[in-house]
């Protein structure tokens, strides 16, 4: 008996280390798109056929492998519905052709499964089945290429042959996460090797139907629910229990922090978080992050709803008028929020009103071309963030009396003054609440009619305003009414659309000096903006005169009146010069009223040509008088420039290098214009670090043109017949491009005056002057026939 007993467990051993092949296909073909082929243990699926013929195969022995495409994709499914399982063992058999290569190969359901390929060799790579991986408890296999050289030819996976009664499910747990929003789901995975079989329960109640490896819980109420898995295989006497897995459901209106913030990736993507989380809605387009005209960003709440009294913060940058509207939908038919002033920061942060609770969708956006909608900033992110304290904010943000705003004085007071000609029998009192979630004790209506005072006496009324935590505030509203009118007209706030008032506005100062544009109109009535400090006075009338403007202001009791007068000063016309060209091709340097000319030593100096201006009101001219440049607006005035010539020394032949260093080196060119500042110029030497001549760029009038990218040389050929001149100079309008060093290198072909364009132009040097000969016809260098 006992060597019987020796032989059977030699043959149980030798069961439990042998392996059974389960599913087996190798390729005789690259496939038909959408067909199904037979293969060992289940069926083999071309979504997507291989390359072939040619490099697209490869045959190594009996064997021929075949190409993936970019979009080849084949499924491999066991029959029956079986799935795959922890420890089972896929083989993938393949090659890269000709050459060889290393760290490339296949997925498998997204695995990346590599290995090293020798030249015309094949190569097995395998790969073992883990727990809770992307192929276990799968029936299908999808495998797609890494890289464009791998060739695939035969996939197979082995699953070892356990014997009976040796190999039951030992231990089992379950993994998923521990929380969860009411309307949310999760999804909880039985860990169980070797397990056939599976039993959810939850609260000790088995749950009926929930068999499988894997359960989706989707709770419908807030608390905490606990959840066994009984697993086994035909092997077990009795089913193994996993521990007790608990998840805590909370009902979304009770959760706090940072609730959903979308991070955008890109036009299309975002990152998304929160205790919440959500998704996201966007019609930007692929890789914009932009809210131009029509175009929206949104994030929607996976579970639960928005409240009044969250805050939404935006992070983005600035550009134009940043305007954020916040809609309840893309249509942008329900507006939650519109800021009235522009932000400059990178981040702006809104309380969600009253109008916001219920909602699961916020949406950023902006609408038409009007100032009250034009917001276009770059957005970076979105979230919405829920206080985890109840707020303590009992304020009052605004009182009006009969829709006049009222300022709070001491003690939580708001005092208004009614006309004494006012006969309404009641006063119409409306707050508007500091936090969304506090609300008006003893349930008063707001707006609160009050009964009118009579002439002469002042009634009260007083409101208790209970924050979300139950913290009280008590404010009074005293309504007086006048016994006399009131002789005040003086204004509490006067401005001009796109004008600056000279002084600033004090109500005591009844003249003011505005100064518009040459040549534009007067700005309208509507531009116009004043309110009288008294409510009860009024304006008169509004005139608006060539040269002024007049605001007449009538006190109530309409005998006292005084005016606002508004000088209209109209600006000299712009005629700034941003340029000025001589007759040797240099643009001269201008700066404080006076214009530098270099020129080659011992050469005669050279002549006015031309002026350019920067954007100037029509058409200014330029002509020299007594040896000054003189400039002429349209409105007949002038600005005259000193010409100062400056002799250039011509440099001495050396190959030697030259590095520019903190002396200056003069370029002689405006390279931009500012409102503010004027005319800019380019600038003497950069810091230390990188010296250089600033403005390297070309003007695009010099007969070569010469650029050079970053860190980068150039080379121009100079003519060795004649003195040259070489300019380095500003586009003109923008550029800060410059050199770091020049140097001059032996004889190269060509030169300056042999350089030739497809017109057969040739470009010379005569005299320390740039001339171009075009057809046996000469030009200067602005293109004047000579």
């Amino acid at each position: 008996m006992k060597k019987l007993f020796t032989l059977a467990a030699a043959v149980l051993a030798s069961m439990a280390m042998s392996a059974d092949v389960i599913f087996s296909y190798t390729l005789t073909a690259a496939g038909e798109e959408g067909a199904t082929y037979d293969a060992v243990g289940g069926t083999a699926k071309c979504l997507k056929p291989m390359g072939s013929g040619g490099s697209n195969e490869i045959t190594i022995g009996t064997q021929t492998f075949y190409k993936f495409n970019s979009s080849s994709a084949w499924d491999f499914t066991l029959a029956d519905a079986a799935t795959f399982a922890e420890g089972d063992v896929v083989s993938i058999t393949a090659a890269c052709g000709t050459s060889a290569k290393s760290g490339k190969g296949v997925t498998l359901n997204g695995i990346a499964l590599t290995g090293d390929f020798p030249a015309s060799e094949a190569n097995t790579l395998v790969y073992t089945v883990q727990a809770g991986d992307a192929i276990d408890g799968q029936t299908t296999i999808q495998v797609k290429r890494i890289d464009s050289d791998i060739k695939f030819g035969t996939i197979s996976v082995e699953r070892e042959n356990v014997a009976p009664s040796t190999d039951p499910v030992e231990s089992a747990e379950i993994s998923g996460e521990a929380a969860c929003m009411v309307g949310g789901s999760l999804e909880l995975t039985c860990n169980a090797p070797k397990a056939t079989s599976y039993q959810w329960s939850m609260n000790g109640a088995e749950i009926e139907g929930a068999t499988a490896k894997k359960y989706t819980f989707a709770p419908a109420a807030a608390g905490e629910y606990s959840f066994t898995c009984a697993a086994s295989n035909e092997y077990n006497l009795s089913p193994v229990v996993a521990a007790a897995h608990v998840v805590s459901v909370v009902d979304p209106a009770d959760a706090c922090g940072l609730l959903i913030k979308a991070v955008l990736n890109g036009g299309t993507s975002a990152t998304m978080s929160g205790v919440i989380g959500g998704t996201f809605d966007t019609n930007l387009g692929s890789g914009k992050y932009k809210l131009d005209k029509g175009k929206y960003i949104g994030i929607q709440l996976a579970a639960g709803t928005f409240m009044a009294g969250d805050e939404v913060t935006i992070t983005m940058s600035t550009a134009g008028q940043n305007y954020p509207c916040l809609f309840a939908d893309k249509d942008r038919n329900n507006l939650l929020f519109l800021a009235t002033e522009t932000s400059d920061t990178l981040e702006y942060v809104i309380t969600l009103p009253a109008e916001a609770t219920g909602l699961t969708t916020l949406y950023l956006s902006r609408d038409g071309d009007d100032a009250t909608y034009k917001w276009n900033p770059t957005v970076s992110s979105i979230s919405v963030s829920r206080s985890c304290e109840a707020s303590s904010n009992a304020d009052i943000a605004k009182v009006t009396v009969n829709g006049f705003e009222v300022e709070e004085s001491a003690g939580n007071k708001f005092e208004y003054t009614l006309s004494a000609n006012y006969a309404e029998p009641t006063v119409s009192i409306a707050l508007t609440l500091a936090h969304p979630k506090a609300h008006i004790k003893y349930d008063l209506s707001n707006p609160y009619e009050m009964t009118t005072p009579s002439a002469g006496t002042t009634s009260g009324q007083a409101f208790i305003i209970v924050a979300e935590d139950g913290t009280e505030k008590t404010y009074t509203v005293l309504v007086t009414k006048s016994a006399t009118l009131s002789n005040n007209w003086f204004l509490s706030e006067l401005s001009i659309d796109g004008y600056t008032l000279d002084p600033a506005f004090t109500p005591e100062n009844n003249s003011y000096t505005i100064t518009k544009p040459y040549g534009a109109a007067n700005p309208e009535e509507s531009a116009i903006h004043a309110t009288t400090q008294d409510p009860n006075a009024t304006i008169d009338h509004i005139t608006i005169n060539p040269t002024n403007i007049l605001i007449m202001v009538v006190a109530e009791d309409g005998v006292a009146q005084n005016g606002y007068l508004i000088e209209i000063e109209e600006a000299a016309a712009k005629k700034d010069l941003l340029e000025a060209t001589f007759s040797n091709g240099v643009h001269g340097y201008i700066a404080e009223g006076n214009i530098n000319v270099p020129y080659l030593e011992g050469e005669e100096e050279p002549t006015f040509v031309s002026a350019r201006f920067w954007n100037a009101d029509g058409e200014p001219t330029a002509e020299m008088v007594e040896g000054n440049l003189v400039v002429t607006g349209i409105d007949a005035q002038q600005a005259s420039y000193t010409i100062t010539y400056v002799p250039l020394t011509p440099m001495e032949t050396s190959y030697d290098e030259i590095t520019f260093s903190e002396v200056p080196s003069y370029i002689y060119s405006v390279y931009g214009f500012d409102a503010g500042k004027g005319v800019k110029f380019s600038k003497d030497v950069e810091e230390a670090s990188n010296h250089r001549i600033s403005e390297g760029k070309n003007n695009g009038e010099s007969p070569i043109k010469k650029t050079a990218a970053s860190n980068a040389a150039i080379e121009i050929g100079l003519s060795q017949e004649h003195a040259n001149f070489v300019a380095i100079e500003s586009n003109g309008n923008s550029g800060d491009a410059g050199f770091i060093k020049l140097q001059l290198s032996e004889d190269i072909p060509t030169g300056i005056n042999n350089a030739q364009e497809a017109v057969k132009t040739v470009k010379v040097i005569r005299n320390g002057q740039l001339f171009i000969e075009k057809n046996g016809v000469l030009y200067n260098a602005q293109g004047a026939r000579l």
